[in-house]
């Protein structure tokens, strides 16, 4: 009988026809007088409230690991899952465990069945996957990638606190890039007006839930972005526009690198510490 804990643990299995990898937080293995193991994945997030994501997070953890054991024909009696606050990793008491067992239906619909949702995204062209940037995204390791496809294509995400609904809200009324935003109103005396020829296009916006009255907000969010407002404004001098080619040039120049944020032009570095 003993008990370990092994930390960082790097797990990587097929799952049906998708290749999986991930770090678990924590296992913990205890082996009991038969020489079975009774395993407890954990995962420790900054969030105190737990989440569907997080259990299913944890399930795929779990059975990349009890494949591996299974391919090893070393003996499992009991395989659980557990999600704790990051507060709570000094604490002495134990994280509470949840059955792995109902969240199996999930992994096998994500990953397993002929229609899985990764399937899905894996095979739709990358330059039509709708995605969008936020803080969650500040901790993933290939964020690069969607911030330097973001910047080139002055995708919507680049407006600063535009939420995932505002910004499915404007595709779905045809503005998809900053600068269709960004044109949309200017600068009256006292308040934002409509911009020559788009009143219509502004009218019609502001009865679009969650747009409306926010609509302001978010032009003036759109024209402090790099590139963004006319040439002829008198505040573009602001903001130095990138060389035309320049972002694809510097972009393929950074997915080389391995660092992130070496080789991305100034104006790249600017928005993403903003």
């Amino acid at each position: 009988m003993g008990r370990a804990l092994y930390a960082q643990a790097t797990l990587t299995g097929q799952i049906g026809a998708v290749a999986c990898e991930g770090i678990a937080d924590v296992i913990e293995v205890v082996r009991g007088a038969d020489q079975a193991l009774d395993i407890t994945v954990i995962d420790i997030k900054a969030s105190r409230r737990n989440s569907v994501t997080f259990c299913v997070q944890i399930a795929v953890y779990a059975r990349l690991l009890t494949d591996a054991l299974a391919r090893a024909a070393v003996p499992v009696a009991s395989v659980r899952g557990a999600v704790m606050a990051r507060a709570e990793t000094e604490s002495a008491a134990a994280p509470e465990p949840f059955d792995l067992a109902l969240f199996a239906d999930d992994v096998e619909r994500l990953l397993t069945t002929p229609d899985a949702d990764i399937l899905r995204v894996l095979q739709r062209p990358f330059a039509v996957t709708d995605y969008h940037l936020s803080a969650k995204c500040d901790g993933c390791p290939y964020n690069a990638l969607c911030f330097i496809d973001t910047a080139e294509r002055h995708d919507l995400s680049m407006v600063p606190l535009l939420t995932a609904t505002e910004k499915r809200a404007l595709q779905r009324e045809g503005l998809t890039h900053v600068r269709q935003l960004a044109t949309l109103m200017d600068y009256g005396p006292r308040a934002m007006v409509p911009a020559p020829g788009r009143e219509q296009d502004l009218a019609r916006l502001s009865t679009r839930w969650p747009l409306g009255g926010r609509l302001p907000v978010l032009v003036q969010r759109a024209r402090a972005r790099p590139g963004a407002r006319p040439p002829q404004h008198p505040l573009a001098t602001r903001w130095p526009a990138a060389r035309p080619g320049a972002a694809c040039q510097n972009g393929v120049a950074a997915r080389r690198s391995q660092h992130r944020g070496e080789a991305l032009p100034p104006w790249l570095r600017l928005w993403l510490i903003t």
